[in-house]
Order: C-alpha cells, then sequence, then structure tokens
C-alpha cells in the first residue's frame, strides 16, 4: 500500500507547471499545501481551480495569502487557511513529503 505524500508548492500557476506536474502523481490520499507564490493555486480564477476545489486536503499559508493581498472571498472554498505551526504539523503527520519548486 502506497504511502500518503504531503505536495508543498511554491510556484503559480501562471509562471509555472509545478501544479501541473504534481496533479500528475497525486493519489486520493495525498494533500497539498499551498506556500509563497504557490498561493495562486488557491484562487478561484485560475487554470486548475476545478482540480483543486475537487481536494479533501488543500491548505494554504494564510501569510502568504495577506502577503500578496489575496483576500479569503478570493479563495477556493475547500483550501484551509494554516500558519507555520499547522504546517510543521503536517509535514509530520504525512509520512512522505514532496516539494515543486
Amino acid at each position: 500500500m502506497m504511502s500518503a505524500i504531503l505536495h508543498i508548492i511554491n510556484q503559480s500557476p501562471f509562471a509555472s507547471k509545478a501544479i501541473e506536474q504534481c496533479f500528475e502523481r497525486l493519489h486520493q490520499d495525498d494533500g497539498i499545501i499551498l506556500l509563497e507564490d504557490g498561493i495562486y493555486c488557491a484562487m478561484q480564477h485560475q487554470p486548475f481551480a476545478a482540480q483543486i476545489q475537487s481536494l479533501s486536503q488543500c491548505y494554504a499559508i494564510e501569510n502568504d495569502s495577506k502577503a500578496r493581498g489575496i483576500n479569503t472571498d478570493q479563495l477556493l472554498s475547500n483550501v484551509n487557511l494554516i500558519g507555520y505551526d499547522e504546517f510543521v504539523a503536517l509535514v509530520i503527520e504525512f509520512p512522505l513529503n514532496q516539494s515543486w519548486y
């Protein structure tokens, strides 16, 4: 049985293929954390919005969202805003981590 992976994405869907490559390898039990410019993947009007919306475990760093002037009403409804403490807890919780840089 395959272990769940926490995918960590810090690249914008407008400037990188990181999110696209991640979705090619994503499994049902996997989770995604969006940070830095990866926060743009959490927005409603971006190329992968439907795929992000279908995820059960999608997280975004709240400070990165605020730093980019993104309001919560611009984010997809299933994206859970978290702080760095929760980020660390998720990295520990998932048996495997994959960074997409």
